[in-house]
């Protein structure tokens, strides 16, 4: 399905609010049966768009609800609900999916680890690359971390697997330039 149906901007359901708003003005005043049927067709893409934003979770979506369930599970102290959505190829710098394990572990018993907090999630940050690659773009901060000496921006890559996208790798930038937060 056409990712503009599954997940239509912002922009695109004020236009076709508008627009039914206006033939429904038009029909009203006029009371014609064409002005009705040109409202009610008007009214009847706007639902049909809605019922398809609603029924179909886009690529985009799921990527966000991974990393809102990922942020999550971070302050919860639950890494395995954090690596439900990280692929068996994932790398970051010599690290793979295990090695990370391993790191998010000692981490999640630090008396003073909360978890980190995602920012900046949104539609504009999203990238997708091909039918089964994405990028998303936010940013990241460990919680009980004051200023933003630590907080990054993070590119997050994302690969469709079977039916649902996992993320294979990322990379952390600061001031544009990319970084390795102490500890990592």
């Amino acid at each position: 399905m056409l990712t503009e149906l599954a997940d239509p901007s912002p922009t695109l359901y004020v236009i076709l609010g508008a627009i039914a708003v206006v033939l429904g003005a038009i029909a009203f005043r006029r009371q014609k049966r064409s002005d009705v049927i040109n409202f009610a067709i008007a009214a009847m893409v706007l639902l049909a768009l809605f019922l398809i934003d609603l029924a179909v979770e886009s690529p985009r979506e799921q990527i966000f609800k991974s990393i809102q369930e990922m942020e999550t599970a971070t302050q919860n102290k639950k890494h395995a609900d954090v690596f439900k959505h990280v692929s068996d190829s994932f790398k970051y710098r010599s690290w793979d999916k295990k090695g990370l394990q391993e790191k998010a572990q000692l981490v999640e018993v630090l008396p003073n680890w909360e978890g980190i907090k995602v920012l900046g999630l949104n539609r504009k940050g999203f990238d997708k690359k091909d039918t089964t690659t994405a990028e998303q773009r936010f940013e990241v901060q460990p919680l009980r971390m004051p200023g933003t000496e630590y907080r990054y921006d993070c590119i997050a890559t994302f690969k469709k697997e079977g039916d649902q996208w996992r993320l294979i790798g990322f990379r952390l930038e600061k001031d544009g330039k990319e970084v390795t937060p102490p500890g990592l």
